[in-house]
């Protein structure tokens, strides 16, 4: 990732966001849970297969908890940010009471908001990504560059115990 690019993000320079009427969804705890090994790690997981995005207990954390957040998209600068938000902010996403003390990671089912990203990185759509994000504190945010995205395999991605959801 690189350390010395200035906030791709200002005002109304080609952001786009997600969608508030979209669900989301607290991951269960396991006692063996396969998400454990990343849980300093701020992160993001897309896949279009499942249309969700899922967001690593960490990336929250950073945030300090937000009761809200909204995703931010940069075509220009193919960044995507998860960003401290109000209610009253376009695009609002609550983040679940219990993913504080129960989940290493939360879902987002954003299908469209998916759709845009892997058309504009040429992503195959039966791939999952994961992505490192750096916390930018100024605004709130946790920022990912799309570019920096690793395929992962479907295991990765998916909860062995998801289907008890």
């Amino acid at each position: 990732m690189t350390d010395n690019k200035e906030l791709p993000f200002s005002e109304n320079d080609g952001i786009v966001q997600g969608n508030q009427d979209e669900e989301q969804q607290p991951e269960e705890s396991r006692t063996e849970n396969p998400f454990q090994r990343f849980s300093n790690y701020l992160g993001v997981s897309f896949s279009k297969k499942r249309g969700q995005v899922r967001i690593f207990r960490a990336t929250i954390k950073a945030l300090k908890k937000p009761e809200y957040i909204r995703f931010l998209f940069n075509r220009k600068e193919l960044a995507f940010a998860i960003q401290v938000c109000e209610p009253v902010d376009q695009d609002f996403i609550k983040v679940p009471e219990l993913f504080e003390c129960s989940a290493e990671m939360f879902r987002v089912n954003t299908l469209g908001f998916i759709n845009v990203i892997y058309e504009k990185m040429g992503w195959n759509p039966e791939g999952t990504y994961r992505i490192r994000g750096v916390l930018v504190e100024r605004y709130r945010l946790v920022l990912f560059y799309l570019e920096d995205a690793e395929e992962i395999s479907d295991a990765e991605f998916e909860d062995p115990d998801d289907e008890a959801l």
